[in-house]
């Protein structure tokens, strides 16, 4: 079992960090459902804005700790765990799934059942690290996949996504994306290892020229459709998850709808494409 407790982190609820956007995004909304909280450090945010919040947790430890903040917890198995069954007859108004569903193997299956529970015009905020940062696409270039207790490539991960594959999850599952923003940590700076050295100038130069480069996780804010989230469809899976029609399984489905382009106010900037960290050979 994941010992959650390691997760914990002091937050800062005005820094540009996941964590601060997804409570600003969610704000006082009022009865949050939080799947996978932890030890509570996002739970008791929360609920110091005046929520009154509902966690399903796997680890019982952290269960136990985010029970000082919540209303209520339970100790559930996400990915074996029917939320409408175990949450049944309750009714939210704003869902958290903030760095939880890239732990699940049917995370499709965890995010249409919770966002279910939420009202018509309800909140559904979600946060995915990006497989796409340009530290992982320079590990793969030299042929390195190597797990981290933490970060990018969390021993725990089992789905990854980019901002494609991050908006076919919410889109499939019924969900109308208002907001996407980008927490943003140049190269060179995470836990993989990866040097300005690693590939040749002209490359590295192609790598960075992709606005999400540098995106270390997505912020994905949503809302839950006038009529509610719709029946889950037999294709629900092949529609999240997979990209139609490369091996020509899924060529029947309609296309993803594009990401939403528009980002917030609020957004950190993202680093100057020139400078010491992106020049081969610098120091």
């Amino acid at each position: 079992m994941t010992d959650a407790s390691r997760y914990f982190q002091e937050i800062d609820p005005t820094d540009d960090s996941a964590h601060s956007r997804v409570l600003r995004a969610i704000g006082r909304a009022g009865r949050v459902l939080e799947l996978g909280p932890g030890p509570g450090h996002v739970t008791e945010l929360l609920a110091a804005a005046g929520n009154d919040v509902t966690c399903v947790e796997l680890d019982a430890s952290a269960a136990e700790s985010a029970r000082r903040f919540a209303t209520r917890v339970e100790v559930a198995d996400l990915d074996v765990t029917d939320l409408t069954t175990l949450l049944a007859g309750e009714i939210f108004d704003a869902l958290s799934a903030a760095d939880v569903l890239e732990h699940l193997r049917h995370p499709h299956r965890t995010l249409h059942q919770a966002a279910s529970l939420v009202k018509p015009g309800g909140t559904v905020v979600v946060s995915l690290p990006n497989v796409a940062h340009v530290d992982i696409r320079l590990a793969l270039l030299n042929g390195r996949w190597d797990y981290k207790e933490h970060g990018l490539l969390d021993l725990t991960h089992l789905r990854f996504f980019t901002r494609a594959s991050a908006v076919r999850l919410l889109t499939a599952v019924g969900l109308e994306i208002t907001e996407i923003q980008a927490v943003e940590w140049p190269p060179f700076t995470t836990n993989l290892g990866a040097s300005p050295t690693d590939v040749p100038a002209d490359v590295l130069d192609r790598i960075l020229a992709d606005p999400d480069a540098s995106a270390l996780q997505f912020v994905l804010v949503a809302r839950v459709p006038d009529g509610g989230v719709p029946p889950a469809g037999d294709g629900l899976e092949a529609a999240a998850l997979c990209t139609h029609g490369v091996y020509g399984e899924f060529a029947g489905l309609p296309p993803a709808p594009p990401a939403p382009t528009v980002e917030p106010a609020t957004a950190a900037a993202p680093p100057p494409r020139t400078g010491r960290w992106f020049r081969r050979g610098t120091s």
